[in-house]
């Protein structure tokens, strides 16, 4: 099934809701009147299944806790890291309403060469790679491309040194 595609118009309302939802979101307005939805908060998206996802509550009364989210069909591009405003329903789950703006991030071209998200709001990056099993070649590389493109400090991490034998030295 293909996605439906938003004319230019149908893509700037949308961004001029979300953006309305983020800012009465920071002023604690409550943007809809919703009687099954609670108010706006802020949550930070903790894991990403299709059209749902956890987000840990940021504010309100279930600070700190994670909540299974739907992602509404107008939010579009959402990763891991990104900071969103979101409404809990009566059955205790939630719904993601808009996505704030990102810091940094991490993309991946798609099956058909689109760059998705996979990460973001990013302040450093740690590779760890170990002896055994022995890293593909070219991951290392990709991986520190990939944050060097996005602006992120990498740093490596080698473990497992203790399995480093003559027969199998590291390759530098």
């Amino acid at each position: 099934m293909s996605k439906r595609r938003l004319s230019d118009q149908q893509k700037t309302r949308i961004q001029q809701q979300q953006d309305a939802r983020i800012k009465k979101s920071r002023n604690n307005v409550d943007a809809d009147n919703d009687s099954d939805l609670g108010p706006e908060q802020q949550g930070l998206l903790t894991a990403r299944y299709s059209r749902h996802a956890d987000v840990k509550a940021l504010e309100g009364e279930r600070i700190g806790q994670q909540t299974r989210c739907h992602i509404r069909a107008n939010v579009d591009s959402i990763a891991v890291g990104d900071k969103v405003i979101w409404r809990e329903n009566t059955q205790g789950e939630g719904v993601i309403v808009a996505v704030e703006d990102r810091i940094s991030v991490i993309e991946r071209p798609d099956g058909m060469g689109k760059l998705k998200p996979v990460a973001a709001n990013i302040d450093q990056v740690f590779l760890v790679f170990a002896v055994q099993p022995e890293a593909h070649p070219t991951l290392i590389d990709r991986y520190l491309i990939a944050a060097e493109n996005a602006g992120i400090e990498a740093k490596l991490v080698f473990n497992k040194i203790d399995l480093l034998t003559d027969e199998n030295p590291a390759q530098g």
